[in-house]
């Protein structure tokens, strides 16, 4: 599910199994739109939202990028660059797209929207999810085999520091209020929370393996954890 600001609507992603992207009304969750299929791209689907552009680009594992909006009626092949896809997310301090690979190459891609122009930036093989840090300005990525994630100034995406965490590592989120990264494993099925302004590492607990996302209720200190298994929360 990605958010967006045009008449506050919230996008869907039903593409593995219509191949289709649904927009609803954020407030009242009524359906607002359906793109017309996708008949391009296999396995799963991971969307990234840019506001500037209201663009959506939606990222298939074994296929390439798509452009769904401005013209989701009109739903083109963006461009292909490796059929290893996992993950894209958007970087607001650069206006480009960060796309990571799961196996084979010691990269991942920035596009950047503005000069259609796409960049290889150094890190390790079997990259997964992006994550922002909102006070450093620093955009972390896990890297599941190392037990590390690696922190790019988002300015700059220039390497700044490794931080160990667990093996397996996948999705993160960033609690801004209490300075927390909540970090879970898709191997081990252990979630942990980094406190990043002490730069220590507790409060591991096992939940469910091949963990997929992690969303936060900030105010409540509430993690929730999707997994293959189910749906899990964890209070911090």
């Amino acid at each position: 599910i990605v958010f967006g600001d045009w008449s506050s609507d919230v996008c869907s992603s039903d593409l593995n199994i219509t191949r289709r992207l649904l927009t609803y009304d954020l407030d009242t969750f009524e359906l607002k739109q359906v793109s017309k299929p996708i008949r391009r791209g296999k396995g799963h689907v991971s969307i990234g939202y840019a506001p500037p552009s209201q663009s959506i680009i939606a990222v298939f594992e074994y296929g390439g990028y798509t452009a769904i909006f401005p013209t989701p009626a009109e739903s083109k092949k963006l461009f292909q660059v490796y059929p290893r896809n996992h993950y894209i997310f958007y970087n607001p301090f650069r206006n480009s797209f960060l796309l990571s690979f799961w196996a084979g190459v010691p990269y991942f891609m920035e596009y950047n929207l503005a000069e259609d122009t796409l960049t290889k930036i150094e890190a390790q093989k079997f990259q997964m999810e992006f994550e922002l840090d909102t006070k450093r300005d620093l955009i972390y990525l896990s890297l599941p085999l190392r037990k590390e994630l690696y922190a790019y100034d988002a300015r700059t995406m220039k390497l700044k520091k490794r931080i160990p965490t667990l093996l397996g590592a996948r999705p993160m989120a960033y609690d801004d209020l209490h300075d927390l990264l909540i970090v879970g494993s898709l191997i081990t099925g252990e979630v942990e929370i980094i406190d990043l302004e002490h730069d220590t590492r507790f409060r591991k607990k096992t939940f469910a393996y091949y963990q997929r996302d992690i969303t936060l209720d900030k105010k409540r200190r509430r993690a929730y954890i999707s997994s293959v298994n189910g749906l899990y929360y964890l209070d911090y």
